[in-house]
C-alpha cells in the first residue's frame, strides 16, 4: 500500500494539538500559523512583530476540512 502524503500547504500552516479539558476528556484542536509572519518586519512595530510569532486556533467549523486533508484523517 502506498504512503499517504500530506499536502505541503497543510503541513506548513497547521499543527494538531491534543489536550485534556477539565473533565479529563481528550480534545483535539488545530492551530494555524499566521500568514505574513516573515514579511515587512523591519517596518512593523515591535508589538506587531511579536504578535506574528504565535499560533492561532482555528474555528471548529473548519476542523472537518483540515482533518480531511491530513493522512488517516
Amino acid at each position: 500500500m502506498p504512503k499517504l502524503k500530506t499536502p505541503s500547504t497543510i503541513r506548513k500552516r497547521f499543527k494538531l494539538k491534543k489536550k485534556k479539558n477539565t473533565s479529563g476528556k481528550k480534545e483535539v484542536s488545530f492551530e494555524q500559523v499566521q500568514a505574513g509572519g516573515a514579511h515587512f518586519n523591519a517596518k512593523e512595530t515591535g508589538k506587531v512583530t511579536r504578535n506574528k510569532r504565535g499560533l492561532r486556533s482555528i474555528h471548529k467549523a473548519n476542523h472537518k476540512n483540515v482533518k480531511s486533508m491530513l493522512p488517516n484523517g
